[in-house]
């Protein structure tokens, strides 16, 4: 039997964004689960590897810009997460 991640929440203030990834059925924080984002700008890619809190937190610096990301999350015993083309933006994300 598979388990499924979950994003629960993308909320961005100023240039940065905070989420937090927890177990779908339980809603509980998931301490170390594997995040990467692909920031596109223009040609150019810039990876990002990170790993989620005890919280299940992840902080994401953004810059001070509009940025199309893809990210996907992982964490043992669970089916992958991705999440493609989606927008950062000054003061929100979509």
């Amino acid at each position: 039997m598979l388990a499924f991640l979950c994003l629960q929440a993308l909320i961005m203030s100023a240039d940065v964004v905070t989420g937090r990834v927890v177990d779908a059925e339980s809603n509980e924080p998931l301490e170390g689960a594997q995040v990467q984002v692909t920031r596109v700008e223009g040609n150019s890619w810039y990876m990002y590897d990170m790993t989620t809190d005890s919280c299940g937190i992840i902080t994401i610096d953004t810059g001070n810009f509009m940025c199309r990301v893809n990210m996907t999350i992982n964490y043992f015993g669970y089916e992958e997460l991705k999440m493609k083309e989606f927008y950062f933006y000054q003061g929100q994300c979509g």
